[in-house]
């Protein structure tokens, strides 16, 4: 029995371990600070699935992998036009994988973002369109655009005096794919 559930503990353990972590966006009332050691990561996520409103089917998840990291931030769409400021250690990062419920899309290496203190990093608009039919759901593209303007002007309504002052660099990411679809 004891080698049971010590078999079960591992397994938990490294299941934790791949998945990583929700990371949460900044509050929009202002009452979380920025870390003196992390930079901000400004995004924008997009979508035409209307199943990603709704509290019964699974969010989309965007996974941010820190360079030398064992586990990944995961990022999770909260509406179809979500734009997110998210407090992160500085250092390089890459997008690994986008996911909802168990079909995910693996991103190629190479494509490495970098968090400076103090700063506010764009990494684009990325849209996300589902096939979604009755126990069918896919993802059917993913592509990132350069909207800084509109998304910085979002943010700032958002966040106002929080991000005040802070210089804001683009690094575009242009994801490519390994493999198939999942």
């Amino acid at each position: 029995m004891k080698a049971k559930q010590a078999y079960l503990t591992v397994l938990f353990v490294m299941l934790f371990a791949v998945s990583g972590c929700v990371t949460a966006p900044l509050a929009v009332d202002g009452s979380e600070s920025i870390g003196a050691d992390e930079g901000l990561l400004a995004v924008r996520f997009l979508s035409d699935w209307k199943g990603n409103e709704s509290m019964i089917f699974e969010a989309i998840s965007f996974s941010v992998h820190p360079e030398g990291a064992t586990m990944s931030e995961v990022l999770e769409m909260r509406s179809n036009d979500d734009a997110q400021l998210v407090a992160l250690p500085a250092g390089n990062y890459s997008f690994t994988r986008t996911a909802i419920g168990g079909n995910y899309l693996l991103f190629e290496d190479g494509d490495v973002f970098t968090i400076k203190v103090g700063e506010i990093t764009y990494v684009g608009d990325m849209t996300i369109n589902i096939h979604s039919k009755p126990f069918v759901l896919a993802i059917n593209e993913l592509r990132v655009e350069d909207n800084q303007e509109e998304t910085m002007a979002s943010l700032r309504a958002k966040y106002g005096a929080l991000i005040e002052g802070y210089p804001v660099t683009a690094q575009i990411i242009s994801p490519a794919f390994s493999g198939d679809r999942y």
